[in-house]
């Protein structure tokens, strides 16, 4: 989901003081193309294990170019990681300059800056205070966050299709 695009700007990369880590299911012929000092981890199961991950990281890169929702870069937020991803469903709304500068890709400098240190300082408190627990519960809240959009896309669903079926019986009337 997008590594075709990631893996020739890695390798631009090469020779320079940088390791790269993955997780999740990833094919060895995947692996094996990665040409520049790489560790798989494989499935990470332990919460803990995915903060000390993301704390122990420089930045989180997303390769996919079709993603819904984006639950690891949420995460990866979370921790205070910069975040890279393509323009795209979920992730560009995680991306938090986005959101704050209406979807402008030229939001002031300032208001980048702020909101940065907000979300870096708030994230910080909640692992913080409660570690795993604070963490599990960012996921469902951001999970949680998503249901009332899901309802409102599914009655702008429900009125297109009246729409287009009022639409269709006037059509046949005339």
């Amino acid at each position: 989901k997008g590594y075709s695009e990631l893996l020739p700007k890695i390798r631009k990369i090469e020779g320079q003081n940088c390791h790269l880590v993955t997780f999740g299911r990833i094919s060895k012929k995947l692996q094996s193309a990665i040409q520049i000092d790489a560790t798989h981890l494989g499935s990470i199961n332990s919460m803990e294990q995915l903060r000390e991950l993301y704390h122990a990281s420089d930045i989180f890169i997303a390769p996919s170019t079709q993603e819904a929702f984006g639950k690891t870069l949420a995460e990866a937020g979370a921790c205070g990681l910069p975040v890279i991803c393509y323009d795209i469903g979920g992730p560009k709304d995680i991306v938090i300059d986005g959101i704050t500068a209406g979807g402008k890709s030229d939001a002031p400098i300032i208001q980048r800056i702020f909101w940065a240190t907000v979300q870096g300082l708030l994230a910080a408190t909640l692992l913080y205070g409660g570690g795993d627990h604070a963490l599990a519960a960012l996921q469902a809240g951001t999970v949680a966050a998503g249901i009332p959009f899901t309802v409102i896309l599914l009655l702008v669903c429900v009125s297109l299709y009246k729409g287009l079926h009022a639409h269709m019986a006037e059509l046949k009337n005339h």
